[in-house]
């Protein structure tokens, strides 16, 4: 005689078996698993070009002697880097990061009556690595008629 709980039983396991079948046929093969990490890094898009100041400018300062640097904008870029130095291999340079166009640069350690180089590049983190340096500007700084700062 059977009981009833023997169909019960039987089809306990037949769901057991399928859910367990189930369960394993969507797990992933430990070899075909290739964890995400942080997403792949491009390469820069092209760096910014140049705006102000224009080649050769001449600034003639009285007190302060401030130039405008701009530039044009990079897509995706988080900042930008520039150098301003008496050499234009910028050997000794010291990069200002952070900024955004346009930017008034005070050269408040920087002798004046002197020629001075300009150049800025993109960054982001999403990049490899910089833009590529913009063009070299070049610029000068003289004092105005009288100024006696600068003797």
């Amino acid at each position: 005689m059977k009981s009833i709980f023997d169909g019960t039983i039987q089809n306990l396991a037949l769901v057991f078996a399928v859910t367990v079948f189930l369960a394993v046929a969507g797990c992933m093969d430990p070899d075909e698993y290739k964890p995400e990490g942080p997403p792949e890094k491009t390469e820069p898009p092209d760096g910014p070009s140049v705006l102000l100041p224009v080649q050769d400018a001449t600034f003639r300062c009285e007190y302060y002697y401030t130039v405008m640097l701009d530039w044009t904008g990079v897509d995706g870029a988080q900042g930008y880097e520039f150098q301003v130095n008496t050499d234009s291999t910028f050997s000794s340079a010291f990069p200002y990061q952070g900024f955004f166009p346009p930017y008034t640069f005070q050269a408040v350690c920087f002798p004046p009556i002197t020629t001075y180089y300009f150049r800025v590049r993109a960054y982001s983190d999403a990049w490899t690595w910089y833009t590529d340096w913009s063009d070299t500007r070049r610029f000068h700084l003289v004092p105005v008629q009288d100024d006696t700062i600068f003797n």
